[in-house]
């Protein structure tokens, strides 16, 4: 069923948009309003839960991710040490400064990837409260509709 707004529905069949009283109009004695309520309360819930399950992968994949830097850290110091130690340049300060190196462009990384879960945590946020929005708007623009409808069968329009 197409809907369109009342002042549209007026200049179509050129009546004056005051025939009608919406104040007094029950939009929740519509079928329609009923029906497009328990489907849009279905949808957030649906929108509701699929966030809260990304940001708890999100939030899982934070909560790895210190142990897993550390563990990488270790196994790429201790490649550099090893390395050093096979050209016998253990106790060198090239083998100081790859290490060096390799700290600050792990912790570079660390904080990078760290920063990009953060990102999709806010951004999960802003695509529920957008959806939410959404529905909120749709359920005016019906609600709107269905007092019309209301008003309409109520004065025999």
């Amino acid at each position: 069923m197409r809907q369109i707004s009342i002042s549209a529905w007026c200049i179509i069949h050129y009546m004056p948009p005051r025939t009608l009283n919406l104040s007094g109009a029950d939009p929740y004695a519509d079928p329609a309003m009923l029906s497009f309520i328990r489907s849009a309360g279905a949808s957030e819930n649906l929108a509701r839960l699929a966030v809260a399950n990304q940001k708890s992968k999100i939030n899982r994949k934070i909560a790895e991710a210190g142990p897993n830097y550390q563990e990488a850290l270790a196994q790429g110091l201790q490649g550099i040490a090893d390395t050093a130690e096979t050209r016998g340049m253990y106790r060198s300060g090239q083998r100081l400064k790859d290490q060096n190196d390799f700290q600050v462009k792990a912790a570079r990384g660390q904080s990078s990837y760290l920063q990009d879960l953060q990102d999709r945590l806010g951004d999960a946020d802003i695509e529920l409260a957008t959806n939410i929005a959404r529905l909120q708007r749709e359920r005016d623009e019906q609600e709107l509709q269905s007092r019309y409808n209301v008003a309409r069968q109520v004065s025999g329009l």
